[in-house]
């Protein structure tokens, strides 16, 4: 009708042809330049990068339970990878001295591992059980309800966080209460360990670290590191301790044993074997190398350098209780003489370093933590590029900002966090906060959407959540490029004065030879008849023609 009549007459389609190029411009524009940025937020991050000005860290949230954390301290901390939940898992260990470990040691006393949610903060979401002090765990990064720990006694557990929610559901099914609901109540969810090391296949010490393989990466029993050409599920982890030994994990492994054992039936000596227990699929000696006294390494902490590149070598960095920073080759595909072990240990600490963590912005780049100071090491360089100032408190632990590429946060003893811009100063912190009275032991980093929260644990067995501001957690559009060069300067330094120290060292070394040579040449000079150093009557001779002078100038001649 009338409508079409109107969309088909001239002044309509001249009115089309009149607007369509101003309405593609206005198109295009807002294709490039989006109109809902807010520009005052980007310009105040130059502004308040500059100075102090919002720049302080304020507690979120504080966790603390009266009977799961009483006269014990934090261990470890742990983020839930998961980018909703907020829920934060900490380990409660034991606050004993060296004499009082040794009296309990071998003896059975429950460790727990405590999951809190921001939703109640007086009682955990779950309590994670074992039969030892958690001294370390690490969430699974792809499968979240898998959970891996480190014990005391040198064991290894797993728990399962999915198959202990389901076994409270059905607990509670007969009286009605639904999982959320009790999750919510005076009671926590308890989950048993699924898995769980033998003693005699596990460490010899203390498990102090551990971490998650890539999916990719497969180890057999003769310790040949492979990558897969499809990943499957993330089921490897390795772990440390101070007996000198780096272990490796199978989930898939603990599974087929408890499928075999189950089974029943006659015993096979595959099955003989398997009876023994869940143990490490391959074992490797850290033990520095032959020229360094081939000791063994005292391992704390180590971080994975893992390339996407499948001909690039895999290697692991890792700390001792000697202050050391050492090498270890996993795999070098490119190289066929490679080995794998040790290939150097450098001195970086007068005391055992506490922390060690790569850099999510520069892969070959390290934080150590120990003593009075942190470090920053890359990888095929033997001296720090940068070592900080001593602190006026013993720093126990620190962490990347996984934001900003030159900002670090380092925990002190005295209970202070300092935060450290690298880009606006480097001899004193940029920030210092204090937090709590007693040490920090632990400090752990996981941004949630546009926020970012700290998760400080201290020796009183409290969990303090600080959130992060703005201007410590965004960063600029150079800040990048800025720690790049700053890493090149320091490492420049370094070549110069290793260069430097090598030419002194030639000139000592020359200095030293003529010196001893000059002696030499005088002797040669001298006649037959004339009394040297080697002569002991000529010696006797001059002794007492200075004796017979010195009591004559004293008077005391006879």
């Amino acid at each position: 009708g009338a409508r079409r009549a109107t969309e088909r007459s001239e002044p309509f389609r001249a009115f089309l042809r009149r607007v369509r190029a101003p309405c593609e411009q206005a198109l295009q524009q807002n294709e490039l330049v989006d109109i809902t940025a807010d520009d005052f937020a980007e310009l105040a991050d130059d502004e308040t990068s500059l100075g102090k000005s919002d720049a302080n860290l304020r507690e979120l949230q504080h966790f603390s339970h009266l009977d799961y954390c009483v006269d014990r301290t934090i261990a470890c901390a742990d983020w839930l990878p998961t980018p909703k939940a907020l829920v934060v898992g900490v380990s409660c260990v034991q606050r004993l001295s060296f004499e009082e470990r040794v009296a309990i040691a071998g003896k059975i006393h429950t460790g727990f591992v405590l999951l809190w949610n921001f939703s109640d903060p007086i009682t955990p979401q779950m309590v994670l059980e074992a039969p030892s002090d958690v001294l370390c765990f690490r969430f699974c990064p792809t499968n979240p309800d898998l959970v891996a720990g480190g014990l005391a006694s040198g064991q290894t557990v797993v728990w399962d966080l999915a198959a202990a929610r389901r076994e409270a559901q059905e607990l509670h099914a007969d009286t009605g209460k639904e999982l959320d609901k009790q999750e919510e109540g005076s009671s926590a969810v308890v989950a048993q360990p699924a898995f769980l090391s033998q003693v005699d296949l596990s460490h010899r010490a203390a498990v102090t670290d551990i971490a998650w393989l890539p999916s990719a990466l497969e180890v057999s029993e003769k310790g040949k590191i492979s990558r897969e050409s499809e990943p499957g599920a993330q089921e490897l982890f390795a772990t440390t301790a101070a007996d000198g030994q780096l272990l490796f994990w199978d989930i898939g492994r603990a599974r087929e044993l408890r499928r075999v054992l189950a089974a029943g039936g006659e015993e096979s000596p595959a099955k003989k074997k398997k009876r023994e227990g869940w143990g490490p699929t391959h074992r490797l000696p850290l033990k520095a190398p032959a020229a360094q006294g081939g000791a063994e390494l005292a391992c704390i902490s180590m971080a994975l350098s893992v390339p996407e590149d499948p001909a690039a070598p895999c290697e692991l960095f890792c700390v001792t209780e000697e202050g050391e920073v050492a090498r270890v080759s996993l795999a070098n595909p490119g190289s066929e003489a490679a080995e794998r072990g040790v290939t150097s240990v450098l001195p970086g600490h007068c005391s055992p370093c506490t922390a060690l963590c790569r850099s999510p912005f520069h892969a070959d780049v390290y934080l150590s933590v120990g003593d009075w100071s942190f470090s920053l090491w890359r990888e095929g360089v033997e001296l720090p590029l940068f070592s900080s100032p001593f602190a006026s408190a013993l720093l126990t632990c620190g962490c990347w900002s996984p934001t900003r590429p030159a900002l670090l946060f380092v925990g002190r003893a005295d209970g202070a966090v300092d935060v450290w811009d690298l880009n606006d100063r480097s001899h004193e912190p940029f920030l210092s906060v204090a937090v709590t009275s007693a040490a920090i032991t632990t400090l752990h980093i996981h941004t949630a959407g546009t926020k970012q929260l700290l998760a400080v644990g201290d020796d009183l067995a409290a969990l303090h959540v600080m959130e992060v501001p703005r201007s410590l957690r965004r960063r600029t559009n150079s800040e990048k490029d800025q720690m790049t060069s700053f890493l090149a300067r320091e490492q420049r330094r370094v070549e110069y004065v290793q260069k430097r120290a090598g030419a002194r060292g030639e000139t000592a070394s020359t200095e030293a030879a003529a010196a001893t040579g000059e002696p030499e040449d005088e002797a040669d000079t001298m006649g037959d008849d004339e009394p040297t150093a080697t002569d002991p009557e000529g010696s006797e001779a001059d002794f007492l023609a200075i004796e017979a002078a010195f009591l004559e100038r004293m008077g005391l001649k006879r």
